[in-house]
């Protein structure tokens, strides 16, 4: 771009000194002023080159050292009028020589300007945040901000104008706020001199003020392999932000926090009390909500010392960990109550295996929270134990544990048509089952 306005300058220089006048044309006179406007810190040059409008018109400036400071092209306006604007490069003090040249023009025409020491400081206009900084998360104010805009190097009352997010300029009289949660970009100038010219500032601020919003829905269900045992729950929760939702984590009576990934299921019954709550990306954290679970049936009745031990059932899914490849695989345990004594915790106690287990065997699984989803490798001939904990409403802790096992071979997944997988163990002890 530089080397063609380059290019031209020294063509129109060459048209006008040579061919111009060879050619017998009228002798069209070029004039040209500059002038520093140290309130804007800009140099406007204009003038006239030739008589014609829509001719060709180009500028260079070099400042105090002979160095180029500025070029540029255009074309002429009526009557052979032409105007530039631009802010000297480094404000270097010193003169600075100005040429321009024109095809409808016989010859160039040059000015002059200075600039004194520390014009560089000619403007400054800033935005004055409050708060300061983001207290929220990743760059996030959570609180409405108010702008004061601050100019220096500029007279006293003189104009300033701002809009937000590409809307309408407004004049500048007095701090504003935002408080619409979003990112915004604040652009403002000086309109001392012509507002599409002047020098635009900017700043931005993200703000989100509202905390996620969490429901949830929860599905009865029973288990289709025993009829009369306790019914279990499936609850899903479901968060929604105006912006964005980072996470849902969940507990059951008071345990430790788990995240939520997947719909949870228990045979939760009676006064259970399952809490839960979410956090958007900037760091808002939503009150805590709960749900009684069973709400809206009649509460389990407290068991006689002699009621027998409430039983937990265990089962997964898959029954069988495969394929047998060293992959992670996903796993979804269900547990079930038997006799109507009622849960009133449920936790995931420990995951064994029959050898010793590297951690990074194990993925996802909160000890000590009902978590029913984790992830295990599937290491040909490993055997799995899943265990959880639980205490019926007279206080008595049960256990239930279920195997979960992985073929010997890799290739040792079933193939269409073959018998099916043996059923899985159930292992007991005091009150558990076998």
């Amino acid at each position: 771009m530089k080397r063609s306005i380059r290019t031209l300058l020294a063509a129109l220089m060459l048209w006008s000194a040579t061919i111009l006048p060879a050619m017998g044309e009228p002798s069209a006179q070029a004039e040209v002023i500059a002038v520093y406007d140290r309130s804007s810190g800009m140099v406007e040059i204009s003038g006239r080159a030739g008589a014609a409008e829509g001719a060709r018109v180009a500028v260079q400036v070099r400042g105090p050292q002979n160095r180029l400071d500025y070029m540029d092209q255009g074309l002429t306006g009526p009557g052979g009028t032409f105007r530039f604007r631009y802010m000297p490069a480094e404000h270097e003090p010193g003169t600075y020589r100005v040429v321009i040249g024109g095809e409808a023009a016989a010859e160039t025409a040059s000015a002059s300007f200075s600039l004194a020491a520390g014009s560089a400081a000619a403007e400054e206009l800033r935005a004055a945040l409050s708060p300061e900084q983001p207290h929220g998360s990743g760059g996030w104010y959570v609180t409405p901000v108010t702008v004061t805009l601050q100019a220096a190097g500029v007279d006293a009352g003189a104009p300033l104008e701002y809009r937000v997010n590409q809307g309408q300029w407004q004049s500048y009289g007095a701090p504003f706020t935002l408080g619409t949660d979003g990112e915004h970009r604040i652009e403002f100038r000086h309109t001392g001199g012509e507002a599409e010219n002047a020098r635009l500032y900017s700043a931005s601020v993200k703000l989100d003020t509202t905390a996620p919003v969490t429901t949830a829905q929860i599905t009865p269900s029973a288990d289709p392999a025993a009829e009369g045992r306790s019914p279990s729950l499936t609850i899903r929760l479901q968060a929604e932000d105006n912006l964005s939702v980072t996470r849902s984590v969940y507990r059951i009576d008071g345990g430790p926090w788990s995240d939520y990934s997947h719909p949870v299921t228990a045979a939760v019954y009676g006064s259970g009390r399952f809490e839960y709550r979410s956090f958007d990306e900037a760091g808002n954290t939503e009150e805590v909500r709960s749900l009684v679970q069973g709400a809206g049936q009649p509460a389990a009745q407290a068991p006689a010392a002699d009621t027998p031990v409430l039983r937990l059932r265990v089962v997964t899914d898959p029954a069988i960990l495969r394929p047998a490849d060293g992959r992670m695989i996903p796993v979804t345990a269900s547990v079930y109550g038997e006799h109507e004594s009622g849960l009133h915790s449920l936790s995931l106690e420990s995951i064994t295996a029959d050898v010793p287990l590297p951690e990074e065997d194990i993925e996802g699984a909160s000890i000590g929270a009902f978590d029913p989803s984790f992830l295990l490798r599937a290491v040909p001939g490993r055997r799995y134990l899943i265990t959880y904990t639980a205490l019926d409403a007279a206080g008595r802790q049960v256990r239930g544990s279920v195997d979960l096992v992985v073929p010997s071979m890799p290739d040792a997944s079933r193939e269409p048509g073959s018998a099916p997988a043996a059923p899985m163990a159930e292992r007991v002890e005091g009150g558990r089952i076998r």
